[in-house]
């Protein structure tokens, strides 16, 4: 369930643990994902950061690339992709 709203929170620019968490009480769609359950941010940012420290970035650019090939997201020339976790900056270069 955690990794399934941090991804979908990526996919949406929402980056921060706490505005993650109010979505989760908000949005209907990250209400319906994580099955109406609602960790708080300390939560969050903990599975983020000692769980999937080692593998979240490159799951989240996985489905962004899987989701181009299939013709759900439309990349035109190059976009460089930045985020940061908890003062980790990352950057990936997804081409056409």
């Amino acid at each position: 369930m955690m990794l399934k709203i941090i991804l979908y929170a990526y996919s949406n620019r929402t980056y921060s643990s706490r505005q993650i968490a109010k979505q989760l009480t908000e949005n209907i769609l990250f209400m319906w994902l994580s099955g109406e359950q609602q960790p708080y941010f300390r939560t969050i940012n903990r599975f983020r950061s000692e769980r999937m420290k080692d593998v979240i970035y490159e799951t989240f650019f996985s489905i962004v690339d899987l989701l181009r090939e299939e013709g759900y997201v439309k990349v035109r020339g190059e976009y460089l992709l930045k985020f940061s976790i908890n003062n980790l900056k990352t950057e990936k270069m997804l081409t056409r």
